[in-house]
């Protein structure tokens, strides 16, 4: 589940984003810093601990990210460390994500598959949903072994699951 303040600080990024018209390389940043932070659990530790004053904190991201990033998103940074929320930053960023990609009208598809799908299969599983959906579509293709074959699509919350795996399982409860 997700932290509320989360959803929060992703809005609060995100109007701010907008007011300035700088929401691409804001969202862009943001996710650097984010990995950045992923690969350096040590470094996220040291931000977190508490016995570490926050004006240390402040200085330690001002050192590293100073020069990398625009001065609002290093304010953000400054005030997530102030609130103690840093190891947030994966929930805000995903929360984040999802305003942009609102904003912007994509949809996000998780397409669970036996095998990758090859390029013409894309194009049209990804026609067939934009004309659904009336949004751009990006598609993510996971290899599924266990559907057996078939797809199973992930589109937000709801779930389209035309897999083999399922069509088995319903035709057994019918012949039960």
């Amino acid at each position: 589940m997700v932290n509320e303040s989360s959803i929060e600080y992703a809005t609060a990024l995100f109007e701010v984003a907008l007011e300035s018209k700088n929401v691409h390389n804001y969202f862009h940043q943001i996710i650097m810093v984010n990995e950045l932070l992923e690969q350096e659990e040590d470094y996220l530790r040291l931000l977190e601990h508490p016995k570490i004053e926050k004006a240390k904190k402040t200085e330690m991201i001002g050192n590293v990210f100073k020069e990398a990033i625009q001065k609002e998103i290093l304010h953000f940074l400054y005030i997530l460390v102030d609130h103690n929320r840093i190891r947030n930053l994966n929930e805000i960023v995903i929360e984040l994500t999802k305003l942009v990609n609102d904003y912007h009208k994509v949809l996000d598809v998780d397409a669970y598959t036996t095998v990758e799908l090859d390029k013409k299969q894309r194009q049209t599983l990804t026609s067939k949903l934009e004309q659904k959906y009336k949004r751009k579509i990006m598609i993510e293709n996971h290899i599924d072994s266990s559907i057996i074959g078939g797809m199973r699509l992930v589109i937000g919350e709801q779930i389209i699951d035309n897999s083999l795996r399922t069509h088995f399982a319903k035709l057994r409860s019918v012949l039960k």
